[in-house]
């Protein structure tokens, strides 16, 4: 059977054949799976060994030691479409070759800069994890990002910065992501998002900024999200807001999902917040501070189907609150200081099949339900 040689260190070696699985000999770090998949994990290493096979489209170097990755360690790759370099150590990073790379993972590193030229040889890339860079003890570090450091990967279409100790973004970090879809910059401490950090993103999709703000109360940019028009999914929870612009939604006709839960400080919602959502089919507003709603605030919510207002201080509901609410399923009013069954605001849920009101000041139901076959679920 014929096949490439591929090599390691100054040392060419040729395969060992089993089955479908290509063995390198004992004491040599890989292994190759379908002559397409490379796989160097978990082998210790301090430094990529010099790897030239045209056919391996992907290359696995995590739960290894490195600490410096350059692009021009794969030139030699010129089919390589997936790299991951998860779970290692590395600091310095630096892709200014141009790689034919669609998949990239820098995932668990200790990455601390990254630049516009730290990759200027990356223009196919399509996703890349940033994520869960570690934090060394006790020399507090965190990851910096100057200027536009994305502006030459303008293929990007999904991009994870969770959890790298993020303090600021520049208004000019996501510059030239045009073609960006999902977006994730959860669980950092950012003091300040700019107005303006989101408008190239046009074709976002998914937006998690879930748990990015410091302890303390927040109000966020009125133009915020002025330019998602194509926005689904939303999570803004675990953030410390305190009030909400009443412009904040305006231009998200496309959102499918919202959700504002444990935001411990929002005590009341503008009555025209919700006003453009025409597309929401789940809205999350539990654990807050809220004590009452506007009576129109959902009035233009007809896709409605998931709505949680548990754990509040609601101590009644408006009688006309949920009418436009044509195709509500689920209702939670669990938690809150509700003091008899709001029986006129909940009779007109047609479609309702999931009612939870636990816990609240009323001890038992005070009103018959208009159509009880359609209910399934009831939580008191």
């Amino acid at each position: 059977m014929m096949f490439s040689l591929i090599y390691l260190f100054p040392i060419l070696v040729s395969t060992l054949v089993l089955s479908s699985e290509f063995i390198y000999p004992k004491g040599l770090p890989c292994k190759v799976h379908n002559r397409t998949a490379l796989d160097c994990s978990k082998r210790k290493l301090a430094s990529i060994p010099l790897l030239k096979e045209d056919n391996v489209k992907s290359l696995n170097l995590s739960y290894n030691q490195l600490e410096t990755v350059i692009g021009t360690s794969f030139i030699h790759l010129t089919s390589l479409q997936e790299l991951d370099l998860s779970q290692n150590s590395v600091k310095d990073i630096r892709f200014d070759t141009i790689l034919p790379l669609q998949v990239l993972d820098f995932s668990y590193n200790k990455i601390r800069n990254i630049s516009s030229d730290t990759f200027t040889g990356l223009n196919k890339l399509e996703t890349l994890d940033l994520s869960h860079q570690d934090l060394p003890y006790p020399i507090p570090q965190i990851l910096t990002l100057h200027g536009s450091p994305f502006i030459s990967t303008t293929s990007l279409k999904k991009l994870d910065i969770v959890n790298c100790s993020l303090h600021s973004l520049p208004p000019s970090v996501f510059s030239g992501l045009h073609a960006l879809q999902e977006l994730d910059i959860s669980s950092n401490s950012i003091n300040v998002l700019p107005d303006s950090v989101f408008q190239d993103l046009t074709n976002l999709t998914h937006l998690n900024v879930r748990s990015t703000r410091p302890p303390v109360d927040y109000s966020p940019p009125a133009d915020l999200f002025k330019y998602l028009i194509s926005l689904q999914y939303l999570d803004l929870s675990w953030n410390y807001i305190s009030s909400l612009p009443d412009t904040l939604f305006v231009n998200l006709i496309s959102l499918q999902h919202l959700d504002l839960s444990r935001n411990t400080y929002i005590s009341s919602l503008p009555e025209t917040l919700f006003v453009n959502l025409i597309s929401l089919q789940h809205l999350d507003l539990s654990w807050n501070a809220i004590s009452s709603l506007p009576e129109t605030v959902f009035v233009n919510l007809t896709s409605l189907q998931h709505l949680d207002l548990s754990h509040n201080h609601i101590s009644s509901l408006p009688e006309t609150l949920f009418m436009s609410l044509t195709h509500l399923i689920y209702l939670d009013i669990s938690y809150n200081s509700l003091s008899t069954t709001p029986c006129k605001a909940i009779e007109g849920l047609q479609m309702l099949s999931t009612l939870k009101m636990v816990d609240n000041k009323f001890d038992y139901i005070t009103c018959p339900f208009v159509n009880p076959t359609d209910l399934k679920e009831l939580f008191i």
